[in-house]
């Protein structure tokens, strides 16, 4: 029928009881349908599964109608109020109805919802192997599932290549979007290698010809450790510690050396450290003896004093008796050539001194001073 358009019944009652029967005339004429509108809610048109904490509750708004009246849902898993169990229903397209009837006219909506399949993905961390290589590793993402491209979020900032590198260490998050707005929430950790100390241990001033001996120091394992590597003046020398090489025994040169120790361990990595060896001049040494026996044998007859490399002059020689006096005097300055000739014979303006204990003052040059006196007692005998 037609708006306005009228149709005629005539009903006869017909029956076998007792009751009169009769006619009845009915005209009907079709009026309009009222003004109704039905909006479904579209925030659920497109759903990560993996987001979905429930059941969606489908919702449909009625303008114009009786709001006595309620519609019904129809479509995939739905009851006739508009639950739906999405999670249960898994990746797909779904469609759904919704009726509304009044005045014997019906009333329908559509609406379609698909739900996407979420993505997941394998994290590779790379960590710095060794602490010369920095504080920051990289990761690789190798996403899996999902659709389309993919983005990525580390601690919330956005990365468009799956290998993404100056990570700084520790915990960190991880998002993996794709193109259908899908994501999954993952954790990784940049793990910094430890920090070893390498120390070089050992005498650093030594003589010419000193034996002497280095040891390497350090909070490394030995189970870890490759190999140790020696060098002299950057020139590599042989072990003298095989296997392990911690120790390196050598003999003082005439200058100065800078002996070095690389450790390497863990297969690629590597720690060193250097020592410098000086090498002191030679002390000057002036050996003075304590007795003497001036008695003509020529044995120890006269009081002289030795000397080592490095005295250049006797500046001066003195004797005092106990009492004093000035028994005998060198030459004012005797060069190194002459310190053999000089002494004292225990004698006093040419007459033998009786046996006893006297003083000396000796003042020599040397390489390192150019005044330096010795003081003490030479004792006569006869």
């Amino acid at each position: 029928m037609t708006e306005g358009q009228s149709v005629d019944f005539m009903i006869d009652i017909i029956g076998l009881c007792s009751c009169p029967g009769g006619s009845y005339d009915l005209t009907c004429i079709a009026t309009p349908c009222p003004n109704v509108s039905i909006d479904l809610s579209d925030n659920f048109t497109e759903l990560c599964l993996n987001q979905l904490e429930g059941p969606i509750n489908l919702i449909a708004s009625v303008t114009g109608g009786d709001p006595a009246i309620s519609g019904v849902w129809s479509g995939d898993g739905v009851s006739q109020d508009g639950m739906w169990d999405a999670p249960a229903s898994g990746v797909g397209i779904f469609n759904f109805d919704y009726t509304y009837s009044i005045d014997g006219c019906d009333f329908v909506e559509s609406i379609e919802v698909q739900l996407f399949g979420e993505p997941d993905a394998t994290v590779i961390v790379n960590n710095p192997p060794c602490p010369e290589d920095g504080d920051t590793g990289s990761i690789e993402v190798l996403p899996v599932g999902g659709s389309g491209d993919y983005e990525f979020l580390v601690d919330g900032e956005l990365f468009l290549e799956n290998i993404i590198d100056n990570i700084a260490g520790g915990a960190h998050s991880l998002i993996v979007v794709d193109d259908n707005g899908c994501e999954v929430a993952l954790t990784f950790s940049i793990d910094l290698p430890a920090t070893f100390n390498i120390e070089l241990t050992g005498d650093r001033l030594l003589s010419a010809g000193d034996a002497a001996q280095i040891i390497v120091e350090t909070n490394i394992s030995s189970s870890v450790v490759d190999s140790i590597v020696w060098t002299q003046n950057g020139v590599v020398v042989d072990c003298t510690s095989p296997p392990d090489c911690f120790t390196f025994d050598f003999t003082a040169g005439e200058t100065t050396q800078e002996y070095c120790a690389t450790l390497y361990y863990n297969g690629e990595c590597q720690i060193s450290d250097c020592l410098i060896i000086e090498i002191q001049p030679d002390i000057p040494m002036v050996y003075i003896p304590n007795s003497f026996s001036p008695n003509g044998d020529n044995i120890n007859d006269m009081f002289k004093i030795g000397v080592s490399d490095g005295v250049i002059a006797i500046n001066s020689f003195l004797i005092y008796d106990r009492w004093g006096e000035l028994v005998y005097f060198a030459p004012e300055t005797a060069p190194l050539m002459m310190i053999e000739d000089i002494g004292w014979d225990g004698t006093f303006k040419g007459e033998d001194l009786q046996p006893g204990v006297y003083v000396y003052v000796i003042s020599v040059s040397t390489i390192l001073s150019e005044n330096e006196v010795y003081t003490g007692d030479i004792t006569i005998i006869r």
